[in-house]
């Protein structure tokens, strides 16, 4: 059945149109760790609802920014239209058969909580006419969602699509209050596998694991390493890779940051930087999930520190350190709180007060020289 030609001159320039039916109940899906993401590395099958489908037609038309959606049947009422941003998309699937030709999509729009602003994760199915229907649908969505080049005239197939990004995902599972994993599991797996993004994860048994890590894999089997947990552990791994042979090359990987941790303040810059409002914790994790997913890279600014050691007892100078920074530097009181307060690791970020609090009461002497280099 041929679906009504656009009216609006909003679709004058569209790729696609199509008639399918709306199928199950995850129009309106919003849990976060709904299992209906597409297989992928991580080991979920794809979850597929075999109840049948419910009676409402649409027409959907897909244009470059959006997928314009128009219920026919019933009689269209006043929520009888959506219009669905590309921009909140974050990936589409078709499921293999024996599934029923469907094109599901996963949209992550921003929504009002009490605590601020967040995505709420919706996932809309529609039952396709035929499978090639839904495929067809299916690699024009990705298409757009990965910059793919393309026309109205453009003859939409899986071979259009650039090969899936390939992630390596380093978790502390020990970072913030222990959650790193949990969260994983709950926000960050199912959305990168709705992203059609492939991974390998690894879990770091002790400080420097990361940069020792870092320093010696091979870098060009990965599109991107993601750091899932706070600042500390994204220092190592940028560490790491600044003390490789290959340096200059390798401080081109890109670099991500999903904040797990007890202090977030890259994440926090990251949201910042996109236009969002601020936030923390859940709704800070899955903002920065989600541009993780949508892709786009940003040059960052490195902090090229040397250290003179003091004379040790034996008079023997030790040689200097040199160290990368991404955030800030600190010397003296302010080091000493970060460093110190691991031992109260399992208050979250509450450990910077407690610890503030316990030098305040024991305070320090720090000896030192400042000196001034005037810009050449």
């Amino acid at each position: 059945m041929r679906s009504p030609e656009p009216s609006s001159p909003a679709l004058a320039e569209a790729l696609l149109h199509g008639q399918f039916a709306s199928w199950g109940s995850g129009n309106n899906s919003n849990n976060n760790s709904c299992p209906s993401s597409p297989g992928g590395p991580g080991g979920l099958s794809p979850t597929v609802s075999t109840s049948p489908p419910l009676a409402s037609n649409y027409a959907l038309t897909l244009t470059h920014t959006h997928i314009h959606i128009q219920r026919l049947s019933p009689k269209p009422g006043k929520e009888a239209r959506l219009l669905l941003p590309l921009s909140e998309l974050v990936g589409c699937s078709c499921p293999r058969a024996p599934a029923p030709p469907l094109l599901v999509l996963y949209w992550y729009p921003p929504g009002k909580r009490r605590k601020g602003v967040s995505r709420r994760r919706q996932v809309r199915a529609y039952l396709a006419e035929s499978r090639p229907e839904a495929e067809r649908w299916s690699a024009a969505v990705q298409c757009l969602l990965r910059d793919v080049t393309v026309t109205a005239d453009t003859e939409f197939s899986r071979s259009l699509l650039p090969r899936p990004r390939r992630l390596l995902l380093l978790v502390n599972p020990f970072s913030g209050r222990g959650q790193a994993m949990q969260w994983c599991q709950t926000h960050i797996l199912p959305m990168i596998r709705e992203a059609n993004i492939s991974y390998n994860l690894i879990q770091t048994e002790r400080q420097n694991h990361a940069r020792e890590l870092i320093r010696e894999i091979s870098l060009p089997e990965w599109d991107g390493i993601v750091i899932v947990s706070g600042d500390g552990l994204l220092h190592e791994v940028m560490n790491g890779l600044m003390e490789r042979p290959d340096w200059e090359q390798a401080i081109k990987t890109p670099v991500g940051i999903l904040p797990c941790g007890s202090g977030n303040a890259l994440a926090g810059s990251i949201n910042h930087h996109a236009g969002y409002d601020m936030c923390l914790r859940e709704p800070l994790l899955l903002n920065c999930c989600f541009l993780l997913c949508r892709g786009g890279v940003r040059p960052m600014d490195l902090v090229s520190v040397t250290t003179s050691p003091a004379p040790s007892n034996n008079n023997c100078t030790a040689a200097p350190r040199r160290l990368f920074s991404f955030l800030s530097v600190a010397w003296g009181f302010v080091s000493d709180v970060d460093i110190e307060s691991e031992r109260y690791r399992g208050l979250g970020s509450a450990r910077f007060t407690l610890g503030t609090l316990v030098r305040i009461a024991s305070l320090r002497s720090y000896k030192g020289r400042l000196s001034y280099l005037p810009p050449l």
